[in-house]
């Protein structure tokens, strides 16, 4: 999954309160990719992401759903 921020320095991403490691995404050129294991660790339900810029915070939601495998 892949999220672009234009233009703004990300000094940090939050789940809630807590600081997303680092090592759970990267950023290149203004696009944050989630890995996959990162996603997977997300409980079933909605996310809210804060990823903290220099331009202001801006909110992810994501929904995480149940699958069938």
């Amino acid at each position: 999954m892949t999220f672009v921020v234009a233009e703004a320095n990300v000094s940090a991403i939050k789940n809630h309160t807590a600081t997303v490691n680092p090592a759970n995404y990267a950023i290149d050129n203004g696009t944050i990719s989630f890995t996959v294991e990162y996603l997977e660790s997300l409980t079933v339900g909605e996310k809210n992401l804060t990823v903290v810029t220099d331009k202001g915070n801006v909110l992810l939601k994501i929904v995480v759903k149940e699958t069938d495998q």
